[in-house]
Parts: structure tokens; sequence; C-alpha cells
């Protein structure tokens, strides 16, 4: 069955193409029997973890189960732990770092599998030296316990995204928020927006 690839980031230059080339070459050399299909580029607002957050989670209701998900977007100073798993709801796979950008994708997915990589220490354009590597391991079915070491899902970084938080606002102008607002009506107008 063909493996599908979703990156998620902030790295929507030339960077891109590095990490889409890096699956391929690792694919390459792990098999050919590995087919995959990775998509084009899911952009997020620089450093937007809250973004972050809002594509991953319309992303995984829509792609079918296994996919695999590499979020690449931290604007922390420090490197957090950088964790790989499976959920329970599509088992679909993820990568990404321990920032909150799991959030919602955790709350309505579920946690099967939770590990944090082996940790290779700093390593510049982690995303393309660390992430991508990995994601083609992912990919080969490598099993997930064999590239990282359990991780309690209490160590989750957890954000809080109150209900009518603008999440996104799509290229049409149309603002993505969470939860609902009470008492409004098409065309009704509010001031605490």
């Amino acid at each position: 069955m063909k493996k599908t690839i979703v990156f998620i980031t902030d790295c929507i230059d030339v960077a891109y193409n590095e990490l889409r080339g890096v699956v391929i070459s690792q694919l390459r050399k792990l098999g050919d029997s590995i087919e995959v299909e990775i998509e084009p580029v899911a952009p997020v607002k620089p450093f937007s973890i809250l973004n972050g957050n809002f594509v991953l989670r319309l992303l995984a209701d829509i792609y079918p189960e296994g996919t695999i998900f590499s979020v690449i977007l931290n604007p922390m100073k420090e490197r957090p732990a950088r964790l790989i798993g499976k959920t329970k709801k599509k088992q679909l796979y993820f990568m990404g770092a321990n920032t909150g950008v799991f959030e919602w994708f955790f709350r309505d997915f579920e946690i099967n599998e939770l590990y944090e990589l082996y940790d290779p220490g700093f390593v510049a354009f982690g995303g393309k030296y660390v992430h991508a590597p990995v994601i083609a391991q992912i990919a080969s079915g490598q099993q997930l316990n064999l590239i990282g070491k359990k991780f309690d899902a209490d160590n989750l970084t957890r954000l809080d995204i109150a209900d009518g938080t603008i999440v996104h606002i799509d290229n049409f102008g149309v603002a993505k928020f969470t939860g609902v607002l009470p008492n409004m009506n098409e065309g009704d107008k509010n001031s605490n927006i």
C-alpha cells in the first residue's frame, strides 16, 4: 500500500524541496519497493503553533488512515523533545517538536503510541537532517519503538485555546475560529471579535 506523507511547516521555500528530497533518497536506500506519495507542502504562518494546530487537525480529518504527518515548526529558543507516534483513530503517524502543536490532534484522534526520538543533539536544520530521515523510516515500516523511547503523555506541552480564538485566515479572508459564538446569526456583527 502506498504511504502518504504530509509536511506541515513554515519552511515553504526551497527548504521544502530539501525535506522531500531527503525522504525520497532515504527511501531508495531502504528499498525500491517502498511507494510513497509526498503531498505538496501544507504551509503555516511562520512560527505559529496555533496555526499549526489548526492545519494539522484540519488535514488529519481528510487524509486516509495511515498518513504520516511531519510538523516542522518551532518558535522556541530551546529545542523541545522531538515526538513520534501513532494515533488510535485512523492510525495516523506523526512527528514534530513538543511545542503544543499536537493539542487538537491528540485530543480528537487520541494517542496510541508516543515516543521521544533518540536525541541526536543539536542539529542545524533539524527538519532536513533529523525529521526527514525519520519520516522515511516510518514510511518504510520501521517500528516506532526502535526509533525512540517511550514518552509520558503527562509531559506534553499543552496549548489552551479559548473558544472564539481565530486560528486561521484563509486566502479569501475568511477567519476560522474555535468553538461557537453564542447568540450569533449569519450577518450579525459582534464588537467583541
